[in-house]
């Protein structure tokens, strides 16, 4: 069914370029309901014969969720970017924002990679960014408490600079190099062979990607957001 979206939405479809309700029930196509940049669950350096992620139809923050449930899988992935297929052109060399929804008890994992230019990884379940050399703790509440929280990474490329968001309110930001996040970049994985007690497990929900960097307002406005977007939303 088509959901209605209040007026005070408009603002956050502004510069949306793939939005992943994760609704799905069944199958490795991860839907993009506001283009055409459908992503694949996929596992790297995999060969092993092991599930991938599984769906929940209704055990999500706004519907549907993907869990992440089995630390043995071998690098479960989606790859967000890839420099040969971008959802926008500009992307990652711009600025953009990634927004999402996570549940998790696990204190120590990785979450995101910007394949030789960035990293988002909690540590003793607080988010922190990397980028180069140095690590940057952000504030802000402990995301392991088993509840669903909202997570939302802005990268302002004039600044060279990374904001994390957690529930709607700044935990920090990070420098990053000038090329930004020129590489592919993997969510709930990563290109090489990561640890397996740093893998993701928990629940991903409602992910989106935009090619600018939201203001605070709009951050704190998706934290706030029900229910999700309707089936197919118009890219403006």
């Amino acid at each position: 069914a088509t959901i209605a979206i209040a007026d005070d939405d408009n603002r956050v479809t502004d510069g949306l370029v793939a939005y992943y309700p994760l609704d799905e029930s069944a199958g490795l196509v991860v839907h993009d309901r506001a283009g055409t940049h459908d992503l694949a669950l996929q596992t790297i350096h995999s060969g092993f014969g092991l599930p991938l992620p599984r769906w929940l139809p209704e055990g999500g923050k706004l519907g549907g969720a993907l869990e992440f449930y089995d630390r043995l899988l071998p690098g479960a992935s989606l790859k967000l970017f890839s420099v040969a297929d971008l959802p926008d052109p500009r992307l990652p060399r711009s600025d953009f924002t990634l927004s999402l929804w996570l549940r998790t008890r696990e204190p120590d994992m990785w979450l995101l990679e910007g394949q030789g230019h960035f990293n988002l990884y909690i540590a003793g379940g607080h988010p922190q960014i990397s980028s180069g050399p140095a690590s940057t703790p952000m504030a802000g509440p402990r995301v392991d408490d088993g509840a669903w929280h909202h997570l939302a990474l802005t990268w302002t490329q004039t600044a060279h600079t990374f904001e994390l968001y957690i529930d709607g309110a700044k935990a920090g930001m990070a420098p990053g190099s000038a090329d930004g996040g020129v590489g592919d970049i993997f969510l709930a994985g990563e290109a090489g062979a990561i640890t397996p007690r740093l893998r993701f497990i928990g629940k991903l929900d409602d992910i989106r990607i935009y090619n600018r960097s939201l203001k605070t307002d709009e951050v704190a406005l998706l934290a706030s957001l029900h229910p999700a977007l309707p089936e197919r939303y118009p890219v403006p």
